[in-house]
């Protein structure tokens, strides 16, 4: 029995070492899980970032205005349907490196809600909102503009007195901002079709303003808002995928 016991205690202490060991070889062989890695940027010259934002709409009337502007139009079609498709007015400001996209008429007559694209050199697509106020009959002071769709108010911004320029001149008055819209507000644009109700009010510290449906002068304001945004819309779209990933070589040091 004396002889027996010391070689039982062996075994076991072996058997727990085995053990052991195999606990650890199996941690060495776990890989641990690793975080998803961040899509390459493909970086490119500014002329290929250029060519692959112009893919994305067929370029026409273009126009060297000498002072560095250069105008032409900007038709974009969904190649697989048709009825998907935008019309736009286009600029390009040498000097301040921007493109504008502007559908409908470019420049309010009347009080209005304009909308547009503008792209920096080598950076993605930015929706502004643009709302006009004129009067022959004083001052609105606006500070707010609020949308309402389908009897839900979908987007409301506050606009800072800085925000607003501000002209007179022969009985008339004219107030104008420019805005970014941000994800919520695309997000809720969206929401805008030829089907929806779609009221839009300018408000400041003299009262508030409805854009009209209809005026003197035969113009909508609410309907031409309508048609604008859901042309922007289709317009960013193409713009974005056109240069998503895409970073030219002088702005590809701004993403490390």
């Amino acid at each position: 029995m004396k002889k027996i016991l010391p070689v039982v205690m062996a075994f076991l202490a072996l058997a727990g070492c085995s053990k052991t060991d195999a606990v650890v070889e199996e941690a060495k062989t776990t890989i641990a899980p690793t975080a998803p890695t961040a899509p390459i940027a493909q970086v490119a010259t500014m002329e290929e970032w250029t060519i692959a934002l112009k893919s994305s709409y067929k370029e026409g009337n273009v126009e060297d205005k000498g002072d560095g502007i250069t105008e032409f139009t900007a038709f974009f079609q969904n190649p697989d349907n048709k009825e998907e498709r935008a019309f736009t007015f286009g600029t390009r400001d040498g000097f301040r490196k921007l493109r504008f996209y502007k559908p409908g008429i470019p420049m309010p007559i009347l009080t209005a809600l304009k909308t547009y694209v503008s792209v920096p050199d080598g950076k993605k697509p930015v929706l502004f909102l643009s709302p006009y106020f004129w009067s022959d009959n004083g001052w609105l002071f606006m500070n707010k503009v609020s949308i309402m769709v389908d009897g839900e108010i979908v987007l409301e911004h506050d606009l800072s007195n800085s925000d607003v320029q501000r002209d007179a001149g022969r009985g008339e008055v004219e107030e104008i901002a420019h805005f970014v819209a941000d994800d919520n507000d695309i997000l809720a644009l969206r929401k805008i079709n030829k089907n929806s109700k779609v009221l839009i009010r300018f408000s400041g510290t003299k009262g508030y303003k409805n854009l009209q449906r209809e005026t003197k002068k035969g113009g909508n304001a609410v309907d031409t808002f309508k048609m604008d945004i859901v042309d922007a819309l289709y317009a960013y779209d193409s713009l974005s995928k056109a240069v998503a990933g895409i970073v030219p070589i002088d702005n590809a040091a701004h993403t490390k």
